[in-house]
């Protein structure tokens, strides 16, 4: 296998538990501009190793008797956890990890470099998601004319664990004073 790039915007997932994952970005990542259709190929390899984690770590997933990376990503309990934007994410990599790997099509290198930034966005959810904090890095623009469209993810709300029940619950990103519960503004 080819070396991992030593600066990597998939660093934050570069724990023991989740160090599969992270060399799987960072090789999707690597070979973005030299080798767009194996870029393609490590997003795919990297969406199926975190959606396997996701079922063998996380006690609310189930796994359903059909357990192929489409059939996992479409179970119920999986559509409940993971956030519909997320989920579209990572139905994209899937189709052009597949479309690469059974198409002779050429590759383009934008097409690589659109799905790292979705693989990020992916990485960044289950970073934040399964540690409770927020990843430290955001993605460095890639050189070429893309690099301007490069940018951080949104702050949408992502769903996180409890601490006491592990369970998955929405975050709205505004918290209420102590003693306090936010309240609705009303819509003007």
């Amino acid at each position: 296998m080819g070396t991992i790039v030593l600066m990597s915007n998939f660093a934050f997932l570069k724990t023991s538990a989740w160090k599969p994952i992270y060399e799987d970005a960072a090789r999707a990542e690597q070979y973005v501009l030299a080798d767009p259709r194996s870029a393609l190929f490590y997003g795919r390899r990297t969406v199926e190793v975190m959606v396997e984690w996701l079922y063998a770590v996380d006690r609310e997933f189930r796994r359903p008797y059909d357990d192929n990376l489409a059939a996992l990503m479409t179970d119920a309990t999986f559509k409940r956890q993971v956030p519909s934007g997320v989920q579209d994410k990572m139905h994209a990599i899937r189709k052009l990890g597949n479309d690469a790997v059974h198409n002779g099509r050429a590759i383009r290198p934008d097409e690589a470099v659109a799905m790292v930034k979705m693989l990020f966005h992916i990485a960044h959810w289950f970073g934040r998601t399964y540690t409770g904090g927020r990843p430290q890095r955001h993605p460095r623009p890639i050189p070429g004319k893309t690099a301007a469209t490069a940018a951080a993810p949104g702050r949408a709300a992502h769903p996180r664990p409890t601490q006491r029940t592990g369970r998955l619950v929405p975050q709205t990103g505004r918290r209420a004073a102590p003693g306090k519960r936010n309240r609705r503004r009303p819509q003007s």
